[in-house]
């Protein structure tokens, strides 16, 4: 019965020491050395992606400065935004996230153009225009064309400070150059990963 008992108590500790181990290999600070590998591993691709980021852009403004003489660098980083986060880059998406991008950039020129050359009657029709464009997004209508895009850009157009300064042409010739600049990095960069071509 003894050595019944011992066989027993040394099957519940082999048992005991086999759970340890998996404990052990479960738990993520068990090993720093691999916990360390795999959080430079992601730093490497973090910091790998930002100089991506930074060259492409700098490469752009070069670009667009020097070469087709833009200047609204910032309508085509909204633009870039909004595109790769709202609609996660999608080129079938591309198209109309232009137009309505470009058709936030008209009614909040018209705003800009109708209260400077026609005052208060001006203001009053260009208001107008947008509230009519704000109803047809509640509703839904056109609404591959009147999008989140349009609104974004009629919020960043309407504010007083960029109003009252931007050109609207260069900022809209800049959205579409730097919307095509981007679906061309964007194509290049998942034909080298290997993750496809447009979607």
């Amino acid at each position: 019965m003894l050595a019944g008992r011992g066989g027993k108590n040394s099957v519940q500790r082999l048992r005991g020491n086999e759970n340890m181990s998996e404990q052990t290999i479960a738990t993520p600070g068990a090993h720093p050395g691999l916990s360390k590998r795999l959080l430079g591993k992601r730093l490497g691709i973090g910091l790998g992606g930002l100089v991506l980021i930074f060259g492409f852009t700098f490469a752009w403004i070069y670009l667009g400065g020097r070469v087709l003489h833009l200047h609204t660098f910032y309508a085509s980083f909204v633009f870039a935004w909004y595109w790769g986060i709202v609609d996660k880059a999608e080129f079938g998406r591309l198209p109309w996230s232009i137009l309505g991008c470009l058709l936030g950039l008209a009614v909040a020129w018209q705003l800009s153009f109708l209260s400077a050359h026609y005052g208060t009657a001006g203001l009053v029709v260009a208001v107008l225009v947008i509230a009519a464009v704000l109803f047809m997004q509640i509703m839904h209508w056109g609404a591959r064309v009147i999008n989140p895009g349009t609104m974004l850009f009629l919020a960043v157009f309407t504010a007083t400070p960029i109003m009252g300064s931007v050109n609207f042409a260069d900022a809209g010739a800049t959205t579409v150059a730097g919307a095509l600049y981007m679906a061309v990095v964007i194509y290049v960069l998942k034909r080298v990963t290997g993750m496809g071509g447009p979607a």
